[in-house]
């Protein structure tokens, strides 16, 4: 009998997306890439990275992102766009890093990691043969580090077949991926255990009072955390319930409001590029200039020009 490896759908062309490894090869960060591998035949990829203590922000990329610590324990902030979590690896050496949201990180020490990068079409795929939403599935993960001694077996395994080549090694590749992305289905469905469990969505008047604070914070975004209190609900209920209303998480939502209002605002040729970044919420118009590449695929005065 001959064994199949496994296969998702094979997007390619302009509406791929960009890949998380080429985005942080070729930015700021990639002079601490010490080694990038491609993983098997589903588009993923695996970047070991060593860094010094600081300020790291990534763009956000249509890949989902895991991160493991090596070495010595890290201790950092981390914010998915959601509110900050305080991360320490000597207990929970896993994040998550979901597809399409720009992060920030604060490192307290030097830290190597291995990154784990995949598509996220492919793992909606793989997740939804077997029933699951993967969004939904692997929402719980996004809000902190976490431990699961299934996945730190897993990791060498990986590591190990990365050293394989040809249709052998791609084959090995393609089984260790797909069991990883398996155990984060389950342990995110362990995490979700922990929380409540949301079957409706907002009430129209509640809908109305969380996009209000959102669009009220576009140029000073507040997090998760205060719409929730804002709101008189749990954070996760609110996350939850705010998706299945709206269609995606309120940073999500308020993503997209920020992008559409500089974009009107760029269409106004006697505002500066750091003017039109401070009001919707960027510090500098570096930053702002990321996020918005990311997002459209230009720079913000390669959109003004088009559209003058």
């Amino acid at each position: 009998m001959t064994i199949e490896p496994p296969r998702f759908s094979r997007p390619s062309g302009p509406g791929r997306g960009l890949h998380f490894s080429d985005s942080y090869v070729k930015g700021e960060h990639g002079q601490f890439v010490r080694d990038v591998a491609q993983v098997g035949s589903f588009g993923a990829s695996a970047l070991l990275v060593d860094q010094p203590a600081g300020d790291y922000t990534t763009s956000g990329t249509d890949d989902l992102v895991m991160c493991t610590i090596l070495g010595d324990p890290v201790a950092a902030a981390i914010d998915f766009g959601a509110g900050r979590f305080a991360f320490q690896s000597a207990t929970t050496p896993f994040f998550l890093s979901p597809a399409r949201a720009p992060s920030a990180f604060a490192v307290e020490n030097r830290h190597v990691a291995r990154l784990l990068a995949v598509p996220m079409s492919e793992v909606r795929e793989l997740l939804g043969r077997h029933g699951f939403r993967a969004d939904d599935e692997l929402e719980p993960l996004y809000a902190g580090g976490f431990d699961d001694p299934f996945l730190a077996g897993l990791m060498p395994q990986l590591g190990q077949a990365l050293a394989f080549e040809g249709k052998t090694g791609v084959l090995l590749q393609d089984s260790v991926l797909v069991t990883i992305i398996l155990a984060l289905q389950r342990a995110g469905g362990s995490a979700r255990k922990t929380g409540l469990r949301v079957t409706g969505g907002l009430s129209p008047a509640m809908v109305r009072k969380a996009t209000a604070f959102l669009m009220d914070g576009i140029g000073n975004p507040k997090g998760l955390k205060a719409l929730a209190e804002h709101c008189g609900m749990s954070e996760f209920h609110l996350q939850r319930a705010f998706t299945r209303s709206l269609g995606c998480s309120p940073h999500r939502w308020q993503f997209l409001r920020r992008m559409e209002l500089a974009c009107a605002l760029l269409r106004q040729p006697q505002l500066s590029v750091i003017e039109v970044a401070l009001a919707v919420g960027y510090d500098s118009p570096q930053g702002f200039g990321r996020v918005f590449r990311g997002h459209f695929g230009c720079t913000p005065s390669a959109f003004r020009e088009a559209v003058q």
